[in-house]
């Protein structure tokens, strides 16, 4: 446990410094507005502090599209057309062979569009349900009148 907590004390200091939508911008924040279905696509950019001559290696993955750490030097992510979810983002950074930091965190949502919402599926059914209904009112109308 105290190496864990050594490691962590010699790792960079993270930061998600830039979050982009098609429509919106975040800066230095970790509240994310719900992001509608057809703004689907997020840029992250995050960034260390680095006092070192040694590279900074960041990882990130993206809870709910898939739970695999991936490496990289780059500081920053794009997902292009994500689905209707809940997301966390997490991001760590670590000097070379050093430890991991600590986690920094964004969660988000892709809000799903209206005709895949339960309400709409319902307003439909129920519409379905009425024109139907009114369909054979008038059959049984225009039968009675027939026969009777």
């Amino acid at each position: 446990m105290e190496q864990l907590e050594k490691a962590r004390i010699n790792s960079p200091k993270l930061l998600i410094t830039k979050v982009l939508t098609k429509s919106s911008q975040y800066f230095g924040t970790y509240e994310i507005a719900p992001i509608p279905y057809d703004e689907n696509n997020i840029q992250i950019y995050f960034n260390s502090l680095n006092f070192h001559d040694l590279g900074v290696l960041y990882r990130y993955r993206l809870k709910g599209v898939t739970n695999e750490w991936i490496t990289t030097k780059t500081g920053y992510v794009n997902y292009v057309s994500l689905s209707a979810n809940d997301y966390r983002f997490d991001v760590q950074s670590r000097f070379g062979l050093g430890g991991w930091s600590k986690s920094e965190i964004i969660q988000f949502s892709v809000i799903p569009p209206y005709w895949k919402r339960w309400w709409f599926i319902c307003l439909a059914t129920l519409f379905v349900f009425f024109i139907v209904y009114r369909i054979l009112s008038i059959r049984f109308k225009i039968s009675s009148v027939i026969l009777g």
